[in-house]
């Protein structure tokens, strides 16, 4: 869509609906800001799959390295509950589970994404005759899973896990 409103009048970004507010205002999930915004209706222009619009909101820098996974998706919470995830948290993870028909949720994520600061490796050793395990401190501990398609990816960043994340559960959702 292009917004004729807000600090950047015509500029072209992807929302996601979320609910409408009133006759004339719908909340939404902005990708260019990754937050939550509310719209004026009548300042909305829909663009079609032709049109050859910025898509200034897929290569948009996140400014800094949240510090944490809550930082990172706390705000993500609502839009992941409303494209029909259920969202487990931890401390130590976040994951997306599909639903049984009864309307529970299952016990097996379908995406995560965690921080694991340790990597283990094995390998064999022909002098031990044996199977040798090295852990070390790992240089891309933010991990991102996805069980379609036995996905699994490490990061550097946890913004880029972040995004991964959220685009395995945009993409992924109308599966769900």
């Amino acid at each position: 869509m292009k917004y004729h409103g807000g600090s950047k009048p015509g500029t072209s970004r992807q929302i996601s609906p979320l609910s409408f507010v009133g006759d004339d205002k719908v909340r939404a999930y902005c990708h260019a800001s990754g937050r939550n915004k509310t719209f004026i209706i009548r300042k909305i222009e829909v663009l079609d799959a032709t049109d050859h619009a910025s898509r200034d909101y897929e290569t948009a820098p996140i400014p800094k390295d949240p510090l944490s996974l809550a930082e990172a998706l706390n705000d993500q919470i609502d839009r992941l509950q409303f494209i029909g995830w259920h969202v487990g948290i931890t401390e130590e993870m976040y994951s997306l589970h599909r639903f049984f028909k009864n309307g529970k949720p299952r016990k097996t994520p379908i995406i995560s994404i965690c921080f694991c600061e340790f990597t283990h490796d094995s390998y064999y050793d022909p002098e031990l005759d044996n199977l040798v395990e090295e852990k070390r401190k790992s240089t891309r501990p933010w991990v991102v899973r996805c069980e379609e398609g036995n996905y699994a990816s490490a990061f550097k960043s946890l913004s880029s896990a972040a995004a991964k994340f959220m685009d395995f559960a945009t993409t992924r959702a109308n599966k769900v």
